[in-house]
């Protein structure tokens, strides 16, 4: 029978990795709809250092995802290892901090490049 601390891990990393999803979603999807409005909305559009600030900033939020991905894995892969050696790592926890860190900072540059994106794309419609 599952436990209730099992079950509770198990929604943990499922939420995990919705987030991730998520992120990684809109912000790629942010870029794409940014190109398609530059080629097909106003292919003339001024203002321009606004969209390379928000293409920037969701560029910066992948790349953060990513390294999230990285410090996630070898902090699994270090607890796996001191869980098979019966050992106390302290290591590991160093990994989920960072892992953390990098997911926040990663949804924050995700909604400040919306926000450069809606701010580009205003100053063009008018």
């Amino acid at each position: 029978m599952t436990s209730e601390r099992e079950r509770l891990v198990e929604a943990h990393h499922v939420a995990t990795r919705d987030f991730d999803r998520a992120v990684i979603t809109l912000s790629g999807g942010a870029l794409a709809l940014s190109v398609t409005f530059i080629h097909d909305v106003v292919p003339h559009a001024h203002e321009t250092w606004r969209l390379v600030g928000a293409w920037s900033l969701l560029g910066a939020s992948l790349l953060l995802m990513v390294a999230s991905f990285v410090t996630s894995q070898a902090g699994l892969l270090r607890s796996i290892q001191a869980i098979d050696n019966r050992e106390v790592d302290s290591h590991e926890q160093g990994y989920f901090r960072a892992t953390r860190a990098l997911n926040l900072t990663s949804a924050i540059a995700m909604v400040a490049g919306f926000g450069f994106l809606a701010w580009f794309s205003f100053a063009n419609i008018n």
